[in-house]
């Protein structure tokens, strides 16, 4: 790419055309989803760096930074069903990528000036050494008599021998750790100390390709997946909500918004613990419990709210809801404590005493003054809308 920016320019028109549509598709979609709003604003910005050639600092344009800028506006897309726009926008990033200069090659290039001093940009990337020609795996083949299989295995022995080599000679980075050569003759006492503790040099760690530019990127991600994670919530999705909280979390544990959103899904775990046990719903109910305090636990939460749950739905009585169809149950049932929920809202509490093609008939017990009247009563099957059946 010249320092002028224009070869590049040329190079992204089609990525900004195609930004360009992507941005009016977001600001169409703003009145949906306030997030889109956001992303037409990234994009804006996006569009307006790429078409000044320079960042807006006046640093040269970082491609690869601008297309990790795109990785939310995809996910935002996709997120909300529109799948072919999210390729669309990954295509545009490995378009991105595959234009970012080669780091080896603007060194080189810029070296030249300084070494010669009086040659132009263009006549510097003249003098750098042409591009070795791709292997012919099939000419190499037929020059060589031996198989290709044997080349790469003396190829693969080769290398090994040389690595081995540099460990034990301490050539090469191995050599970066080495303590000094002392000056002093070595003492026969001092050799079998040597040898008995060996002190492993530890591998250096590779360096990021980008140096310290990805604290940046990660930073937005989060920001997004937190803004995603609160949508969420407003929504009452409480399993996107938690999918996106699962994400940030996974970026920096330690940002203060996570155990805020993570108190608030708790919060909604319990109330559908409670709801399933006022509907019988015992396993589902055990279940919502426990996901709320794997998040409590995970996130710093208290779990005092949790274990009342709990205690509140162990003490319930055990009971089961039918319809007026579930004969069978009913009839397995005959002798226990049931209350009748009507179809105009009233209900009716007794034992089950038995079920017949068209009535449920019920033993009701009546206080009057000071006893108890007992007595049969049919309840007709087409006027019952459930039956809450208890254990005892």
């Amino acid at each position: 790419m010249d320092n002028d920016g224009t070869t590049l320019t040329a190079d992204l028109r089609p990525v900004v055309a195609r930004l360009r549509e992507i941005e009016r598709r977001c600001q169409s979609m703003g009145s949906r989803n306030e997030e889109f709003s956001l992303m037409q604003d990234r994009l804006e910005g996006v569009v307006a760096r790429l078409e000044a050639g320079e960042e807006a600092d006046g640093a040269p344009l970082d491609l690869r930074r601008i297309a990790r800028e795109l990785f939310p506006v995809a996910h935002l897309f996709e997120s909300t069903g529109f799948m072919s726009i999210g390729k669309e926008i990954a295509h545009i990033e490995r378009s991105l990528m595959d234009l970012a200069p080669d780091s080896d090659t603007n060194e080189v290039s810029s070296s030249q000036p300084s070494q010669r001093g009086f040659a132009s940009s263009s006549a510097s990337k003249q003098t750098v050494e042409p591009t070795p020609e791709p292997w012919d795996e099939e000419k190499d083949v037929e020059a060589m008599s031996v198989p290709l299989p044997v080349v790469v295995g003396l190829f693969l022995l080769v290398l090994a021998a040389a690595g081995a080599s540099a460990i034990i000679f301490g050539i090469g980075p191995f050599a970066r750790r080495r303590p000094p050569l002392s000056t002093q003759a070595p003492s026969k006492t001092a050799e079998p100390t040597a040898i008995a503790q060996p002190t492993p040099s530890p591998v250096p760690s590779p360096t990021p390709a980008w140096g310290a530019e990805p604290t940046a990127i990660p930073r937005g991600v989060l920001a997004a997946e937190v803004a995603f994670a609160r949508l969420a919530l407003a929504k009452g999705d409480l399993e996107t909500a938690a999918t996106h909280l699962s994400e940030a979390a996974r970026i920096d544990r330690s940002e203060p918004d996570l155990k805020e959103i993570a108190e608030q899904i708790v919060r909604g775990l319990i109330g559908w613990a409670a709801a399933a046990a006022d509907n019988a719903e015992w396993e589902t109910a055990g279940s919502h419990l426990e996901r709320a305090e794997r998040t409590a636990m995970r996130f710093g939460v208290k779990t005092a709210q949790i274990e009342s749950e709990r205690a509140r739905i162990a003490a319930m009585e055990r009971f089961v809801v039918v319809g007026p169809g579930d004969r069978q149950t009913v009839l397995r049932s005959i002798g226990r404590r049931v209350e009748v929920a009507l179809a105009d809202g009233a209900t009716r509490t007794g034992r089950i005493e038995g079920i017949d093609a068209s009535d449920l008939v019920l033993n009701v017990d009546s206080r009057v003054g000071g006893g108890a009247v007992r007595f049969t009563e049919e309840i007709p099957l087409s006027t019952i809308r459930s039956l809450k059946i208890f254990e005892n």
